[in-house]
């Protein structure tokens, strides 16, 4: 198997506890030798939705109270077109967890259509990557991460989020996965012949 490409920040963007202020991307709750718990809630993109909505919103009502009824429909299309990304994006959360006592790593997916539980065998998962996404034009460019399993295709890999966030939260959450899988999967069989 080959070793995976790390990367290993200096210093890590959050400390290990549960007590993380509100960040864009994945955060780190707990890290021991037999779990590593992270989690995935995009706060701030459901408040700027929000936000947006809301000023839509006082927009249709002023423009009810001028008797403009055009730009009060408008108004509101654009609120409601404001409001579904909110609440569909915005009260999404994923939770990570792997358990070297059980072997497996858990993927719990909560969105408004409804829950997600994804189970997979710590010995199935070869690394974990970061995904970039670059538009028109950007020269950072968004990131995420995703698990590779054993077969090492393009077809098996599973992004953890479903959106990409920028910044370095994404290499370092690849690393401390990289970093906890290595230390929790036995060590390889020698063959003492």
């Amino acid at each position: 198997m080959r070793a995976p490409t790390m990367y290993i920040p200096e210093k890590p963007l959050w400390p290990n506890s549960a007590g993380c202020a509100i960040s864009r991307g994945m955060k780190l709750i707990r890290q021991t030798p037999d779990e590593l718990l992270l989690l995935h809630r995009p706060i701030l993109l459901c408040i700027a939705l929000a936000a947006g909505a809301a000023l839509a919103l006082g927009a249709a009502v002023w423009n009810i109270t001028q008797g403009e009824w055009l730009k009060t429909g408008i108004a509101l299309l654009a609120t409601a077109g404001l409001v579904a990304p909110a609440l569909w994006f915005g009260a999404e959360r994923v939770q990570i967890a792997f358990s070297r006592t059980s072997g497996t790593c858990t993927i719990d997916t909560h969105r408004l259509s409804g829950a997600q539980h994804e189970v997979f065998r710590l010995d199935e998962i070869d690394a974990a990557i970061v995904e970039t996404h670059k538009g028109q034009g950007d020269t950072a460019g968004s990131h995420r991460v995703a698990l590779t399993f054993t077969a090492g295709d393009a077809e098996n890999r599973r992004p953890l989020t479903p959106g990409y966030a920028g910044g370095k939260g994404a290499k370092d959450i690849a690393a401390r996965i990289n970093g906890w899988l290595d230390t929790a999967r036995p060590p390889a069989e020698q063959d003492l012949t």
